[in-house]
C-alpha cells in the first residue's frame, strides 16, 4: 500500500488529468463537496472593462458540505471573482480566484 503521501499525489493527478480531459463527471467524483452541497449566490456584481472583457465578482453560500469523516460542515460563505472575455459572441471565465469569508475572523 502507497502512504498517505504518494496516494494524495495519485488524487492530485487525477484531478489534473480530468480536468486536461475535460471531463466534468471525473472532476466532480473526486470532491465530496460536488456530490452533497449545494452553492447560491446572494450577488452578483459585472463590471464592463472594455465591450469584451468584464470583472465579476460572486457572493456565493455553500451548504450540505461534509468534513473528511462525513460529518456535516458548516454553512460557508464566499466571493468568486472571475475575470471573462468575450469570444466569438462567448463569454469565457480566463480568470478565477475564490475567497472564503467563512474563514476570515470579523474585524473588531
Amino acid at each position: 500500500m502507497l502512504p498517505p503521501e504518494e496516494l494524495i499525489r495519485e488524487v492530485v493527478k487525477d484531478c489534473m488529468g480530468a480536468w486536461n480531459k475535460h471531463d466534468a463527471k471525473a472532476f466532480g467524483s473526486l470532491s465530496t463537496v460536488f456530490k452533497v452541497s449545494h452553492l447560491t449566490t446572494e450577488n452578483i456584481k459585472v463590471r464592463l472593462i472594455k465591450p469584451d472583457v468584464a470583472s465579476v465578482d460572486i457572493w456565493w453560500n455553500l451548504t450540505g458540505a461534509l468534513d473528511g469523516s462525513g460529518q456535516p460542515r458548516p454553512p460557508r460563505r464566499g466571493i468568486l471573482s472571475w475575470i471573462m472575455t468575450k469570444e466569438e459572441g462567448k463569454w469565457l471565465i480566463k480568470v478565477m480566484h475564490n475567497l472564503d469569508l467563512t474563514a476570515i475572523s470579523p474585524i473588531k
